[in-house]
């Protein structure tokens, strides 16, 4: 038979909310013991931290380096991510100026560009709409999955609380008996030891009488 054992991180139901002081204390003892593992840990993440950072960003190439540097550098972002400029309002060269070459490259470059666009804006007239509703529908059976997960998640939710707070409720009586138990122990030690130190004594007495 298995043997099913449940923690709690705080009894909310039956605990004694802690007062001001208690919390002040409990935060002082907390910030003391950070300053006693970094000092500088309001400027330097924990070393675990720090670690999952780099792991985190081995993702990122040289393009995206540049375009993270560009944004903290508040640089605007060109229109479209591509510069245009390049291939448009081109200025027809004089025959000698040996420039007439490269722009007309330039300009088979925004043609082959113009006709692209062309050829899939056409497209997506034609079958964009039936994709677009088809992906539409997708999206609404994907939201109403999600829906239905999280309204599982809820109840689940709601029964552990419920749970939870019917447990401590129950066995609230069982730990203030525990603890007067413990509490009435402890005075009975404490009885015992100083029983004990007073018949020590008493020994030592008579036996101080017993010689002389």
């Amino acid at each position: 038979m298995a043997l099913t054992e449940g923690f709690f991180d705080s009894l909310p139901y039956i605990d004694i909310t802690p007062t001001e002081d208690e919390v002040l204390t409990a935060e002082a003892v907390i910030l003391s013991q950070l300053i006693a593992d970094s000092p500088e840990y309001k400027s330097v993440l924990h070393h675990s931290l720090s670690k999952q950072t780099k792991e985190n960003q081995s993702f990122l190439t040289p393009a995206l380096e540049e375009e993270f540097e560009r944004i903290e550098n508040g640089e605007l972002k060109m229109n479209g991510g591509i510069d245009l400029s390049k291939y448009s309002q081109l200025e027809m060269p004089d025959e000698t100026s040996g420039k007439k070459k490269i722009n007309l490259k330039r300009a088979y470059v925004a043609l082959c560009h113009t006709q692209n666009r062309q050829d899939n804006l056409e497209l997506l007239l034609e079958y964009g709409k039936n994709q677009w509703l088809i992906g539409n529908d997708n999206l609404a059976h994907t939201v109403q999955v999600i829906d239905q997960e999280i309204d599982t998640v809820t109840r689940e939710i709601d029964y552990l609380n419920r749970e939870r707070k019917r447990q401590q409720v129950e066995k609230d009586g069982g730990f203030k008996y525990m603890e007067s138990r413990w509490k009435e122990s402890l005075r009975n030690v404490l009885d015992v030891n100083i029983a004990c130190v007073q018949l020590s004594g008493e020994i030592d007495q008579m036996q101080g009488v017993s010689r002389s």
